[in-house]
């Protein structure tokens, strides 16, 4: 099995999120110049969820480790607040409501950005982390 840092998986976390995040504002500002660019396949209902199931995983793996290590409720609410955004938002894109839902994975998406990267600080700031967090 393959051995992961935990801060590892906020910074991959951070990276995962952002690219979900930008993928639902391309997605939303340009269907038509994707689909005459042969970029479809990337925008299909299957990778979509792919992307928000993928990124909503690494959210509850950093939000269980990062309360483990610092118990900070607040980042653990906003990256489950983000995870939740991202799976409601493709519930409604799958029901029709493309507009809203796009909306709502946006803003999913960028909740996940920001609770990675409280999540690096509040174990960067916290006693019981220090050493964990030392240049390797």
């Amino acid at each position: 099995m393959i051995a992961i840092s935990e801060h590892r998986l906020d910074q991959f976390g951070v990276v995962a999120s952002t690219a979900c995040a930008l993928h639902c504002m391309i997605l939303g500002l340009a269907p038509v110049a994707l689909a005459t660019s042969g970029l479809g396949a990337l925008f299909g209902h299957e990778a979509e969820w792919a992307f928000s199931l993928s990124a909503g995983l690494l959210a509850l793996l950093a939000a269980a480790f990062g309360f483990r290590a610092h118990g900070s409720v607040r980042v653990v609410a906003i990256l489950l607040g983000g995870t939740t955004a991202l799976i409601v938002s493709r519930f409604l894109e799958e029901w029709g409501v493309h507009g809203f839902g796009t909306v709502i994975g946006i803003f999913g998406g960028l909740g996940l950005v920001s609770g990675h990267f409280l999540n690096l600080k509040a174990r960067r700031d916290c006693e019981c982390c220090s050493t964990c967090l030392s240049p390797e």
